[in-house]
């Protein structure tokens, strides 16, 4: 399941990438044909999750599971931002690079923003809310969270045995 849609990666795109049905018959005063189908799009976007996952897998269950955040299910903030801004710059970088200066300027930003957001949860400043963590609470004493013994490793607890 992807992290993001078309739509969301749409917003961090120039006006001069196209996507598949935004202008299926160019018309003499919009002669823009589409320069980016639907696959390659979901491409991009499976390419960016795989980047998340690879960042986040030691702390959190991977792939992300929706959950329900103030009465909308979707994936935690800022994930959804990170994955559309991942997939546009991906797509800047194979198909425009060398274009205008002030778009690739902004496109570097925004892919600066994202990066940093994703350090951000890699080091704890951020969490994921609704999803599983492999690390414990910051600020609840760490023995308190105890991890149960591997069945078969350990000796059974009896009284015959103490």
């Amino acid at each position: 399941m992807a992290y993001s849609a078309k739509a969301d990666v749409r917003r961090y795109l120039p006006r001069s990438v196209v996507m598949q049905g935004e202008n299926p018959t160019p018309h003499p005063r919009d002669p823009r044909p589409e320069s980016l189908l639907d696959t390659d799009t979901t491409a991009y976007i499976a390419q960016a999750d795989s980047i998340i996952n690879g960042r986040i897998s030691a702390i959190y269950d991977v792939p992300l599971k929706k959950s329900n955040i103030g009465g909308t299910v979707g994936y935690p903030h800022p994930i959804p931002f990170i994955s559309a801004v991942f997939a546009a710059w991906m797509i800047f970088q194979q198909r425009l690079s060398g274009s205008e200066r002030a778009i690739s300027d902004y496109t570097e930003r925004m892919y600066g923003v994202a990066t940093q957001q994703l350090d951000n949860i890699e080091n704890g400043n951020i969490r994921l809310r609704g999803q599983d963590s492999y690390t414990s609470s910051r600020t609840v004493k760490s023995d308190l969270w105890s991890i149960p013994p591997r069945p078969g490793t350990q000796p059974a607890n009896t009284a015959a045995g103490r």
